[in-house]
């Protein structure tokens, strides 16, 4: 396994974080129906905070390889 593909499968299961499990199915459903823009920002702004996240692992470990 490449350092990139090890990186990569530590990042995932660490960043499994499942932003709808705090609403209800019905909400969720209610929502989309309802408020597609609303939802879709909701969508964008998981995506951005998931991205954020990841560079911010990715920058962590270049920084670590620049101390060995």
């Amino acid at each position: 396994m490449t350092d990139t593909n090890k990186h990569t499968t530590i990042y995932k299961k660490t960043s499994q974080i499942n932003y709808f499990e705090g609403f209800d199915d019905e909400v969720l459903i209610e929502m989309a129906m309802y408020y597609p823009h609303q939802f879709k920002m909701m969508c964008i702004l998981i995506s951005l905070d998931l991205q954020a996240e990841k560079e911010s692992y990715d920058k962590n470990i270049s920084n670590r390889r620049d101390l060995c």
